[in-house]
């Protein structure tokens, strides 16, 4: 079974619609960025195909003959002969991804920011940046450092967006890697302490019924029945 953790939701297409319900959590990509050239552009993205079952395999293959106005043995020769097979950058609706697909997204998301099509060597600075990803991630077994990695990615490309999924993989993941008991979780415990690691700028707490309820003294703490989870 592979170990990446990114997916796509795909665009409506007849095509697709048939087979869409085989993919409740999206179709499995194996890495969260097109690394397949289309012409001189980066427009494919590279199927994970160890994570689908015979039965996702040949529907997908026989979607994608269909949508590209191929047969159904183009398409499955090719994956065959060459071990994997894409899909289009135009078919994507929506990335999924889970700690490592993040990592590797800030990784991309800071070349990009470096690296313009207009920047000198821009074409084998590319090239080396996808074997680089290959290197590590794919051939080798490299394990996410999420908090390594979000502190290396530059202050500035640090949006809203890529913030709120930062906090939510290390909610997940503080969770995940701590032994907390059944009453831990239901007490809330666990996720306060998770919020706490995730949000170090704010002090999360329990609510209790020794608190004091009036607004008037509210000492700006916030409290875990503050925070809409996602």
């Amino acid at each position: 079974m592979s170990k990446h953790d990114s997916w796509a939701t795909l665009k409506p297409h007849p095509a697709f619609d048939e087979v869409k319900h085989l993919f409740p959590n999206g179709v499995p990509l194996r890495d969260p960025f097109p690394t397949v050239f289309v012409g001189k552009k980066l427009g494919g993205f590279i199927i994970d195909h160890h994570r689908l079952s015979h039965h996702q395999l040949f529907n997908l293959i026989k979607a994608i003959a269909s949508k590209n106005n191929a047969t159904f043995s183009e398409v499955d020769d090719n994956f065959k002969r060459m071990g994997q097979f894409g899909i289009h950058v135009d078919s994507i609706e929506e990335i999924k991804t889970g700690v490592e697909g993040f990592v590797r997204s800030l990784e991309a998301l800071k070349f990009f920011s470096e690296v313009t099509p207009e920047s000198p060597g821009a074409n084998q600075r590319l090239t080396t940046f996808i074997n680089n990803q290959t290197h590590r991630w794919i051939e080798g077994d490299e394990q996410p450092d999420l908090k390594a990695a979000w502190e290396r990615f530059p202050e500035h490309l640090k949006d809203e967006e890529n913030t709120a999924t930062y906090k939510q993989h290390l909610i997940h993941q503080h969770l995940s890697n701590n032994d907390y008991s059944a009453f831990d979780m239901l007490m809330g415990d666990a996720m306060v302490n998770a919020l706490n690691e995730a949000d170090p700028d704010h002090q999360y707490s329990l609510v209790t019924d020794d608190d004091d309820d009036d607004d008037d003294d509210d000492d700006g703490d916030w409290t875990a029945e503050d925070v809409e989870l996602p």
